[in-house]
């Protein structure tokens, strides 16, 4: 970690800090903090309005690292799923899923990523619907589509996603899956 950037208080200043490298390294380096109790959530919240899409980028990156610990973040990732940038809007769609928020509001949304035109889209949408766990069963039949998705990467994602939701469940609960 550099110098510059020793521990949460100092996080905290860069984030809101004028250079731009500066925000970005102190959003990367948020999930390095060894205490949990004083993470920057709020700043990195404020950091997604950067108007640089780097640090707007490495902060949603930051805040789906945090899992459950960024979960008041909630919010802030939903309005980040508008953000003119497509890669931090997929990033947020992610982050959303680990950090446990939204959970009813993004079904759809990553739902609607399967169907994309772009790849890394499908791609992100299928691996944030199996972070879901058993809530991304209501997404089966849209997982089971993008498994036969043209891209080998995608339908394996997605092959992948019904897996992880399927394994989500109780060994004693059975469902059947149509054959890919």
């Amino acid at each position: 970690m550099p110098r510059e950037l020793a521990g949460a208080d100092d996080l905290l200043q860069a984030l809101g800090g004028e250079d731009a490298v500066l925000r970005w390294a102190a959003a990367e380096f948020v999930p390095a903090l060894p205490e949990r109790k004083d993470l920057p959530i709020n700043a990195l919240c404020q950091a997604l309005k950067d108007p640089v899409e780097a640090v707007r980028f490495a902060a949603v990156d930051a805040l789906a690292s945090l899992g459950r610990d960024a979960r008041a973040a909630g919010p802030a990732l939903v309005a980040a799923l508008r953000d003119e940038s497509a890669a931090v809007r997929n990033a947020a769609a992610d982050a959303l899923a680990a950090t446990g928020n939204g959970i009813p509001s993004i079904l759809p949304i990553l739902m609607r990523q399967l169907s994309s035109p772009r790849k890394m889209t499908r791609f992100r949408g299928a691996v944030a619907l199996g972070n879901l766990g058993p809530l991304g069963l209501c997404a089966r039949v849209a997982l089971i589509q993008a498994a036969r998705d043209p891209d080998g990467d995608v339908s394996a994602a997605a092959a992948s996603a019904l897996k992880r939701i399927r394994s989500s469940f109780h060994p004693s609960t059975t469902f059947e899956t149509p054959p890919l």
